[in-house]
């Protein structure tokens, strides 16, 4: 009854295409098509990259289970379901499949079963699943970003600027940070390193975040950098991230080493990536690079007298033991090595077919995957993938009646949650995006783009010659005439945190008070200023929730996202 209130109260049809600007005819249209066909939704990551995201897709899943299209082919919502049980398991297995490394998880797996069964008769086991990938998740000393970007690089001058934040939300990111901590809801174990830690080295390995992370080409300069001893990269490419380094590892670009790729439920198959050539001059492949690092940890802490050191789990490790667990005792020494490994453990995690092995995969060129495995990809949706049958979510809960992972073992619509019910969001609702960056009229979103995997190839020469070969802002011709802009001409971006020059390129197809900019890297701008300089990425301060059962983190869910880059407010003006 209460969220019917609310639908009449403040969502009606009238309401919404007051709010929308979406005819009434056609939400009613939208509607009962919904009402009266199978429909599936689409979710993006624009919704996690929204700060009001997790509302844009509760309200999905609320119109997806009123209209019964809920765990039936055809019906639910999009979800990316990786199968990747081939990394997770790599990353914390103490010897290989051969030699028993996947039995050990097994056991491991089943003992989280069994404690978890016996403290609650009612569990299921993929809430048992859950608990283990959590453990394992600690195992990997994956943290939230968040909390780092928070404490060690600048970003609480962002995140607690109240002007920029939800105004129904009753403090700061740092006060709703300090309340969780208190209530144990996150530990030491996620705020690593831990708030009066001073970081001292900073790696970068697949990363380039002075481009990608947001704001991080005005941050990390001026208050991360300045406290580390030193900067390294490994990298493929001079990025803009590895000219602020003090020392670049040059590393094997994709064809130079062997690989395999991730695939998803939307394209299940694995592809092998064979070596073209061999890496040029000092070029090694990322896992022989990184063993020859922790070799070379080894032989220094010899020559000074070290012998242990403690983890940041409270753990003895030994310096000289650092190498061969890592190589794990020589049998994984190169990217091939780690490829074979990884068919291993996929046949023993039954993600591909009992006997495939790495030869047959190297001539077959791809394997298309049987089940997501064992690791937390398939609790993302709700059902195990099968070859031969459409795959969609939530099967388990509607077809096997199992109860569902949440506070009330049911589909949770309603979140009794202080937090929840003190901002307004215990049901579903809308709030429009509050005024990250201030009160400026354009409102920023973006993409991928087209003649670039991110920003990689976006400063190649050939590729160049498909776009204007240079940084520009999408604007529409109406808003561009009323600032007397024209096409082609340069124009100043800027918030009240930051400013960048970008070239404008005027469309019809823009809405009104948007603005479109893609990746590019920051030596393409004016003093290395993107536009990713502006865009802030604040977390959302509730999703530091804990004390209820689906408020929970673990490998690739349940954070605060610092990624929130749709809707940033913005003015542009003539340079």
């Amino acid at each position: 009854q209460m969220m019917k209130d609310q639908l009449d109260r403040e969502f009606t049809p009238e309401k919404a295409s007051a709010k929308s600007g979406v005819p009434v005819s056609l939400i009613r249209e939208l509607a009962r098509k919904v009402a009266k066909k199978r429909t599936s939704s689409y979710i993006g990551f624009t919704a996690a990259k929204s700060y009001h995201g997790d509302l844009f897709e509760r309200a999905m899943y609320l119109a997806m289970a009123l209209s019964g299209n809920w765990g039936k082919p055809g019906t639910g919502f999009y979800s990316w379901a990786y199968a990747e049980d081939n990394m997770f398991f790599l990353a914390v297995m103490n010897k290989p499949t051969a030699q028993g490394g996947m039995n050990e998880m097994a056991e491991m797996q089943k003992s989280f079963h069994e404690r978890l069964k016996k403290e609650d008769p009612t569990s299921t086991d993929e809430m048992a699943d859950i608990e283990f990938t959590k453990a394992v998740t600690t195992l990997m000393g994956a943290v939230p970003p968040a909390m780092w970007l928070y404490n060690h690089a600048g970003y609480d001058q962002i995140y607690d600027n109240r002007a920029w934040a939800d105004p129904s939300l009753k403090t700061t990111f740092g006060g709703y940070l300090k309340e969780a901590v208190d209530k144990g809801w996150w530990t030491k174990s996620h705020l690593r390193p831990a708030p009066d830690k001073i970081p001292q080295v900073y790696m970068m390995i697949s990363h380039n975040p002075l481009r990608r992370k947001r704001s991080g080409a005005k941050l990390y300069p001026e208050v991360l950098f300045p406290k580390l001893k030193m900067i390294f990269a490994m990298e493929v490419r001079m990025s803009s991230s590895a000219m602020y380094a003090d020392i670049v590892l040059p590393c094997a670009w994709y064809y130079e080493k062997h690989e395999i790729t991730t695939p998803c439920s939307g394209n299940p198959f694995f592809t092998f990536v064979d070596r073209a050539v061999a890496p040029p001059g000092e070029c090694k492949e990322e896992w022989e690079g990184m063993a020859l690092i922790l070799k070379k940890v080894g032989e220094r802490a010899r020559a000074r007298g070290l012998t242990e050191f403690t983890d940041h789990y409270g753990k003895k490790r030994r310096y000289d033991e650092l190498y061969g667990k890592f190589v794990m005792d020589g049998h994984l020494m190169t990217n091939e090595d780690c490829v074979k490994e990884m068919v291993q453990i996929n046949v023993a995690a039954e993600v591909f077919p009992k006997g495939y092995t790495y030869e047959q995969l190297r001539k077959d060129g791809q394997v298309k995957f049987t089940t997501l495995g064992q690791s937390v990809a398939k609790y993302a949706c709700g059902n195990e993938y099968a070859p031969d049958k459409p795959f969609f979510p939530l099967r388990w809960h509607v077809d096997d009646r199992k109860v569902y992972p949440t506070h009330t073992r049911r589909a949770q619509f309603y979140f009794d949650h202080d937090w929840y019910l003190e901002a307004g969001e215990a049901l579903p609702t809308h709030k429009d995006p509050p005024l990250m960056g201030g009160n400026h009229p354009f409102q920023v979103t973006g993409g991928h783009p087209r003649v670039s995997i991110h920003s990689t190839h976006l400063s190649n020469a050939h590729l160049s010659r498909l776009h204007r070969g240079q940084p520009v802002v999408h604007m529409n011709d109406r808003d561009a005439a009323e600032l007397g802009i024209g096409d082609g001409e340069m124009v100043t971006m800027f918030n009240d945190f930051a400013d960048c020059e970008i070239m404008a390129r005027l469309a019809p197809n823009i809405q009104p008070g948007q603005c479109v900019v893609y990746f590019w890297e920051n030596y393409q701008y004016k003093q290395w200023k993107p536009y990713d300089i502006l865009l802030l990425g604040i977390p959302k301060a509730l999703h530091l929730a804990g004390g209820y059962e689906q408020f929970r983190y673990y490998y690739l869910n349940g954070s605060p996202a610092p990624a929130t880059d749709r809707g940033v407010r913005v003015s542009i003006k003539k340079a």
